[in-house]
């Protein structure tokens, strides 16, 4: 199983396809099989190289108990070391909810010249509490899961979220609260983007379900980017787009061809 080791750490990472490379980084408590179990692996692995991450703290990734281990600088460091060690440049990147955060957050101002797309999906959403009230409905949340223990804590993500599929069960029933937590924790102390980082001109495809909370915030990262289109998805709430690949990919697989195809025009 390949894994890449920060300082410590061992980043588990898996690979799909040929074609140019396309980073897949999953939302909080989940993990690579976010993308696989749901039919995005497949359809995408069929014209690129597909990257699917455990970030750290979630699936076969270490998981530190401390939120001083994932300091914004720390995650991007995570990724581009499974770059380095599939040797590739660049990278098209997409982030569902904290995978999206982590772009905006991390990859964009820690290693911006190893990216050349980004999409994000349901995000990207601002954890600072006074900016948005629901981030502190889902520390909460995390912090009664650590205490309680995943059995009993599936429960009251059910309660929160509605059934959760089989398969993905056994995945949430395998996670560390104690890491999951420690992630929510430091996401709070994450830097917020600076008016600079609005000029990115990186070409961006950014999507939410009209009834996610983070809906108008990714509108509003969309709107403040000078490349970015927003596409609201009826009748999804923030896990709906995730269960729907047939409304989402027929987009991301637009965008990525005229990014591709830009990339190819001589200069």
């Amino acid at each position: 199983m390949p894994f890449v080791d920060n300082n410590g750490v061992r980043i588990y990472y898996e690979v799909e396809g040929r074609g140019m490379p396309l980073m897949m980084v999953h939302g909080l408590g989940n993990s690579t099989l976010e993308y696989r179990l749901n039919g995005y692996v497949e359809p995408l692995s069929e014209t690129y190289q597909v990257i699917l991450v455990d970030v750290r703290g979630h699936g076969r990734s270490d998981k530190p108990h401390k939120p001083e281990a994932y300091r914004a600088e720390l995650v991007a460091q995570d990724l581009v070391a499974i770059l380095d060690e599939l040797g590739i440049a660049t990278t098209h990147y997409w982030g569902y909810s904290m995978g999206s955060a982590i772009g905006w957050y991390a990859m964009v101002p820690h290693a911006r010249a190893r990216l050349c797309s980004l999409i994000f999906g349901g995000g990207p959403r601002d954890f600072a509490e006074e900016r948005l009230p629901h981030s502190s409905a889902v520390l909460k949340m995390w912090e009664h899961i650590a205490e309680v223990g995943m059995p009993a804590g599936l429960a009251y993500l059910e309660a929160r979220w509605g059934p959760i599929r089989k398969p993905f069960r056994s995945a949430q029933l395998a996670n560390d609260p104690h890491a999951v937590l420690a992630m929510v924790r430091a996401l709070h102390t994450w830097p917020r983007a600076p008016e600079d980082w609005a000029r990115c001109d990186l070409p961006a495809l950014i999507y939410a379900g009209d009834r996610d909370e983070a809906h108008d915030g990714a509108a509003s990262v969309a709107a403040s980017l000078s490349n970015a289109r927003f596409i609201s998805l009826p009748g999804l709430d923030h896990i709906g787009p995730q269960r729907h690949p047939e409304l989402v990919l027929p987009h991301v697989l637009a965008f990525l061809a005229e990014v591709d195809k830009s990339d190819q025009q001589p200069v």
